[in-house]
């Protein structure tokens, strides 16, 4: 395993979310908290979590399959 490719592969996309996050989103909380919402709508704190998360996951998912098809170019070589 190769941690720093597995770090760059994730950071990536979390930092870049973050950043469009951050630009695009500035007043969206005080938007969301004034919206008329039904009960079971989820609190605005758990849209930065599960966004981060899903961020997080596609950098692994990333990181992955760049190193499954290494294997694969390797392994095609060997023959």
């Amino acid at each position: 395993m190769n941690y720093g490719k597995l770090a760059k592969s994730v950071l990536v996309p979390v930092v870049g979310g973050s950043l469009v996050g951050i630009f695009a989103t500035r007043n969206s909380k005080e938007i969301y908290d004034k919206l008329k919402k039904p009960a079971f709508a989820p609190p605005s704190w758990t849209f930065p979590v599960a966004w981060t998360s899903l961020y997080t996951i596609m950098g692994i998912a990333k990181y992955r399959i760049a190193s499954k098809e290494k294997e694969s170019k390797s392994s095609e070589l060997l023959l």
